[in-house]
């Protein structure tokens, strides 16, 4: 694609950081109980994260800027506020996605958005966060003109790109765009030499199936799948069917991958059809936030994300506020990778 150097490559979430950014809940059409409680729950993943690197919050407006800075206390010691005015919270998918030239130096990719397929009107702030976020950062800043959200992409840093053909080739996004368009895409913009096609969504999520709800990369041979061993519905089977895809495809990309189970959240997903995911985790310096629901499943989902990370501390942060705004921990947060 023009205007995209040659060999970038987009660093895997657990590679050193600079910072991770957030965008401050605001919406009380996208938090309809009010923006309280998710407030709360950004404070703490905030907080967790900058005993170990520097955080960027962006604020509607000066006046909430001041306060919530002022009730960081010293933590604030750690914490840029900027004033980014945003229509959402979803900093995953309207925030830039910054990957590296060979030379090390980092370019900030500005893909289009437009609200998960015109949803949810209007996007125009939104739209112009990845920018915003080029600037401040001082990285310089590429244009990209195809629809795509952070939460659709998921890599280990080695060239291999997980995604879903429910969203990424959505008419919703991009009309007309084929898997062989956006593999070409994602080999420029990203360094993908595989691109592994996953399906499914989580019940409630209102993305079209973003892959960080479904399977993440824990290492470059290591993937966790929301993948219930027993499926119950047609849902849940298209999620099981997942792990043989991975499998197919790792196996053509002649890696030998280890596939783990998550669950669901049992209880929580029986009453409602909100889109909790254990797969929303954000992997920090040396934290990882761990979205967890009072579910009776969240102790095995935690020693399970544990697992993979002995050398982090997991952070579980109670997520029952945030996804009734239809996201988590993952979806919140962008990172920036190190100098």
């Amino acid at each position: 694609m023009t205007g995209l150097p040659a060999s970038l490559r987009w660093p895997a979430e657990w590679e050193p950081h600079d910072a991770t950014a957030f965008t401050w809940p605001h919406n009380t059409d996208t938090w309809h109980r009010g923006v309280d409680a998710p407030r709360r729950a950004v404070t703490a993943a905030v907080l967790a994260l900058a005993r170990d690197e520097h955080v960027y919050l962006h604020f509607p407006d000066a006046q909430t800027c001041r306060e919530t800075m002022a009730g960081l206390g010293e933590a604030g010691a750690s914490v840029t506020g900027r004033v980014v005015p945003s229509n959402d919270a979803w900093c995953r998918d309207h925030g830039a996605l910054i990957v590296r030239r060979p030379d090390g130096r980092r370019l900030a990719l500005d893909f289009g958005f437009n609200a998960w397929g015109g949803k949810y009107p209007p996007w125009d702030l939104d739209a112009d966060i990845a920018a915003q976020m080029a600037g401040y950062l001082d990285i310089e800043r590429v244009s990209v003109p195809f629809v795509l959200e952070g939460g659709a992409l998921d890599g280990n840093g080695q060239g291999v790109v997980m995604t879903t053909a429910s969203c990424v080739l959505n008419p919703n996004r991009n009309a007309g765009v084929n898997r062989a368009q956006v593999e070409e895409l994602f080999a420029r913009a990203l360094g993908a030499r595989h691109v592994w096609w996953l399906a499914g969504e989580i019940p409630g999520d209102d993305t079209d199936g973003h892959i960080d709800n479904l399977a993440r990369f824990v290492d470059p041979s290591r993937v966790l799948a929301v993948a219930p061993r027993k499926p119950a519905n047609d849902a849940q089977r298209a999620m099981a069917r997942n792990v043989e895809l991975l499998a197919m495809q790792a196996d053509r990309a002649g890696i030998d991958l280890r596939v783990d189970h998550l669950p669901l959240p049992a209880q929580f997903m029986a009453r409602t059809s909100l889109p909790a995911s254990y797969a929303n985790f954000y992997i920090g310096n040396r934290s990882v936030l761990m979205p967890v629901y009072r579910d009776p499943a969240d102790d095995e989902a935690c020693a399970l994300v544990a697992s993979c990370f002995p050398d982090r501390e997991l952070v579980p942060v109670d997520c029952r506020d945030l996804i009734v705004g239809l996201g988590a921990l993952h979806c919140l947060s962008q990172q920036v990778p190190a100098t």
